[in-house]
């Protein structure tokens, strides 16, 4: 069985008629069992905005025409509800009436948890994130917590498992401490595969007890106009896509296609990059001693943590009203508080561990 998987998915900036996908692409896609991606932005005709975002996506039903060539996408992310849970349903209902299977969101935490299982090729899909979670009576997202809870109540006898967490920081190449902690704690308790998505560049990859944790598949479709990172440049227009050959529910191949992105479409890259080699070189930190993988983490979290404080502080004061509150508030309790946990690190490794 051959699965192919890809990363993050924005159809919001990019013209759908021209946009172009080379047709060596398309022939990998054609010629494998399923097509993964993680769709971000919704498909929706919604125009009320989720007000307390600083960013807000979304595309047009003809967006269906370019996500026809995959088979099964994760909405579980910090997009899809960009445009409320009207955005969230819109999308849902699109995907369905073109026969796209998606998972990891819903009305409430019991369906947001629920897998999509894939019976003709014996597959598992299920996700988690840590933005707007799902509760009892409230639509949202797989946390965490409940996936690790729910997993071995609905993984079945015989399938191929796949995790594909939402998960890490923007723009850096190295995953935390924790993302890699809960990717290992998933596989002790039965997942086969782990494919993360969201810091919109590759990572590297790594295997725990014979099977493969890749923690970024960085982006596939996505023109973030807002970011302009200080740092991995040189990544933001490279990507790679999977090619997983499955048998008797193990990876017993993997092949890598490295892949241009622009905002007018996908070229196969040739000789331009070697992606296996890029691969492995970013995989690098997570094989020298922990101290050395912990410093070149939160090295490079100081520098995407004061880009990300201006971005920030220029998109919110954009927003007016009860919407500039909303969006100050939920930056101070998600991701702003994240940026200054890893500055302190950041800094303790500067300052202290420099000196031992």
């Amino acid at each position: 069985m051959k699965l192919i998987l890809t990363g993050d998915i924005s159809l919001s900036s990019i013209d759908i008629k021209s946009f172009a996908i080379d047709k060596k692409i398309l022939d990998v896609f054609a010629n494998s069992d399923v097509v993964f991606g993680n769709q971000e932005n919704p498909v929706t005709s919604e125009t009320k905005r989720n007000g307390s975002l600083v960013v807000n996506l979304k595309s047009g039903k003809d967006s269906i025409d370019i996500l026809k060539n995959f088979d099964v996408l994760s909405l579980c992310n910090n997009h899809i509800f960009d445009y409320g849970e009207k955005g969230m349903s819109d999308t849902i209902n699109y995907l369905k009436l073109n026969n796209i299977a998606c998972y990891g969101t819903g009305k409430n935490i019991k369906e947001a948890v629920k897998p999509y299982f894939d019976h003709k090729n014996k597959l598992c899909f299920f996700s988690a994130t840590r933005w707007f979670n799902a509760k009892k009576n409230k639509a949202g997202t797989a946390s965490f917590k409940a996936i690790e809870k729910e997993f071995n109540k609905f993984k079945k006898d015989g399938y191929f498992n796949i995790y594909t967490p939402h998960w890490g920081y923007e723009y850096i190449t190295t995953p935390p401490p924790d993302v890699r902690r809960h990717a290992k704690k998933m596989i002790d308790i039965g997942v086969d595969l782990i494919a993360g998505t969201h810091p919109h560049i590759l990572q590297g990859f790594e295997k725990y007890k014979d099977k493969y944790i890749f923690y970024s598949l960085g982006n596939l479709i996505f023109h973030d106009k807002h970011m302009k990172p200080r740092q991995n440049k040189e990544l933001i227009d490279k990507t790679v896509i999977l090619i997983l050959n499955i048998t008797d529910n193990k990876v017993d191949k993997a092949d890598f296609l490295p892949v241009n992105i622009t905002n007018s479409g996908l070229s196969e890259a040739g000789d331009q990059f070697n992606a296996k080699d890029l691969l492995d070189k970013l995989s690098s930190p997570l094989l020298r001693p922990y101290k050395e993988y912990l410093k070149i983490y939160y090295d490079s979290t100081l520098i995407s943590s004061k880009q990300n404080d201006g971005v920030r502080a220029r998109l919110i004061k954009e927003k007016k009203g009860a919407d500039r509150i909303k969006s100050l508030y939920l930056n101070i309790k998600q991701a702003t508080v994240q940026d200054i946990f890893n500055k302190f690190y950041a800094l303790f490794f500067y300052r202290i561990m420099n000196k031992l």
